[in-house]
C-alpha cells in the first residue's frame, strides 16, 4: 500500500505538512517489528538508492571476479583420446548419451559420463578399447565403478528397513494412529473450556513513526505529535457481532460452528465482564483478538493431543502394524525434505542426502538424531 503511496505519478509537495504524508491505521502487537519491516520492504522494493547502489556494484565484482576465476570439475574418469572421431551410430542411445566427443579432425576427447549406470560404462569402455591403443579405458572405469561401489550407501547397495507404524485394532482390524486419532481419544472440544486468554492485554497508547524517502535513502523516525484513530462504528458492534466476527475469521475444521461460536462468544463476555476491557476496544483490536484466540486454540488443541497420547500409552494397548500399515525406507521410497547443509560431516548414513529437522537447523548445524537416517 505505501509502495503505491510513494510511487504516486503527480504528487506533489503541499505547504501544509500533514498534507505530505499518507496516513496507516494499524493494531498489533508488535508495532516497532513492524515498522522496522516495512523500512526493510521499502528497500527491497528500490526506495533506497544507495543501498540498491552497493548491490549493483557488488553483484559486478561478483562476476567479474567469477569470470576471471572459472572453476573447472575434475572428471571422475579421464577423457579418452582418440586420433580420429569415433562412429558411435552403433551403440544404444543410452552409451552414447553417455559420451562426449570433443575436438574435429585428428585428435579428439571421448569425455565418458560418470554418473552412467555400472552396464554403460562397461559397454563404452568394450567400445572404446579397440580405438584406444595403449589408453585402454577399461581400468580407469573399473576402479571408478570399484569407488563409486564402495562409497554406495545402504540404500544405493539394495538394503531397506522398516518402521512398524503404531495402530489401535478397531472391529477387528488395525488402523494407524494419526494427530486426530490422538484428539478423538481425549474427546477434544471448545465445550465447556476455561474462556481466559492468558497473557492478552490491550494497550491503546497511540504510536506513530513516519517512513520516508529523503536524498535517496529510506529513513523511519518518531512523530513528535500523536494521533489517535477515531471509528464511527466502532460503539454499534454487540458482543454478538464481534463473536460472529471472530467465528468467521478463525474458524477451526475440527470444531464444529456452533461450538466454536459459542466459544468466542464466551471469550469475548469474559474479557467484557470478567477482565473488565471496553467493548469498543475490543473491536478496534479484533486483529489481534483474533490471533489470540487462534494461539490460544492451538494449544489447548496440543494440549488434547498430549492427553490422548498418554491414554493411548497409559490405559490403551496399542499394536505395532508391520505390512501394509508400516513405512519402509528403501531407495526411490522416500525423499528426504530437506538435504542437509551444515558443518557436520556424518560418517555413516542410510540414504546419499541427509535430512535435519527445522528445529535444528534453526539452532544448531548438528542435525537431530530423530530426523537422521543413520546405520
Amino acid at each position: 500500500m505505501l509502495g503505491r503511496v510513494l510511487r504516486m505519478p503527480f504528487a506533489k509537495r503541499r505547504a501544509t505538512e500533514e498534507l505530505n504524508r499518507a496516513y496507516a491505521h494499524v493494531t498489533g502487537v508488535g508495532f516497532h517489528a513492524a515498522a522496522n519491516k516495512l523500512k526493510d520492504t521499502l528497500v527491497a522494493m528500490g526506495f533506497d538508492e544507495r543501498t540498491a547502489r552497493d548491490e549493483i556494484i557488488a553483484q559486478q565484482a561478483a562476476d567479474a571476479a567469477a569470470a576471471v576465476l572459472p572453476i573447472t570439475a575434475r572428471s571422475a574418469i579421464p577423457p579418452v583420446v582418440l586420433s580420429a572421431r569415433p562412429d558411435l551410430a552403433a551403440l544404444p542411445p543410452a552409451v552414447r548419451d553417455a559420451v562426449t566427443v570433443v575436438g574435429e579432425g585428428d585428435g579428439v576427447s571421448v569425455v565418458i559420463n560418470a554418473d552412467a549406470s555400472d552396464e554403460v560404462l562397461a559397454q563404452i569402455g568394450e567400445a572404446l578399447a579397440a580405438l584406444a591403443g595403449d589408453q585402454d579405458p577399461r581400468p580407469a572405469i573399473a576402479a571408478h565403478v570399484e569407488r563409486r561401489q564402495a562409497a554406495a550407501t545402504p540404500s544405493q547397495q539394495g538394503a531397506s528397513f522398516t518402521v512398524p507404524g503404531l495402530a489401535l485394532e478397531t472391529h477387528g482390524e488395525l488402523d494407524l494412529v494419526y494427530p486426530d486419532t490422538l484428539l478423538d481419544l481425549s474427546g477434544w472440544t471448545l465445550d465447556g473450556v476455561d474462556p481466559d486468554l492468558p497473557g492478552f492485554q490491550l494497550s491503546e497508547t497511540p504510536d506513530t513513526v513516519v517512513v520516508d524517502v529523503d536524498d535517496g535513502q529510506v529513513r523511519i523516525s518518531r512523530a513528535s505529535n500523536q494521533m489517535t484513530l477515531q471509528l464511527d462504528d466502532e460503539r454499534a458492534w454487540t458482543v454478538s457481532d464481534l463473536s460472529r466476527w471472530l467465528d468467521r475469521m478463525t474458524r477451526q475444521v475440527d470444531v464444529s460452528q456452533p461450538v466454536f461460536l459459542e466459544y468466542c462468544r464466551r471469550v469475548v463476555s469474559h474479557l467484557v465482564d470478567q477482565r473488565g476491557l471496553a467493548l469498543a476496544a475490543l473491536v478496534r483490536a479484533k486483529d489481534v483478538l483474533k490471533r489470540a484466540i487462534a494461539v490460544r486454540v492451538a494449544e489447548l488443541r496440543a494440549a488434547s493431543g498430549a492427553r490422548g497420547m498418554q491414554l493411548l500409552l497409559g490405559d490403551i494397548t496399542p499394536a505395532f502394524a508391520l505390512g501394509e500399515n508400516g513405512f519402509t525406507f528403501a531407495e526411490g521410497r522416500y525423499l528426504p525434505p530437506r538435504p542437509y547443509s551444515g558443518s557436520y560431516v556424518w560418517q555413516k548414513h542410510f540414504f546419499p542426502r541427509r535430512t535435519t529437522s527445522k528445529r535444528a537447523a534453526r539452532n544448531s548445524d548438528v542435525p537431530s538424531q530423530s530426523t537422521a537416517i543413520r546405520r
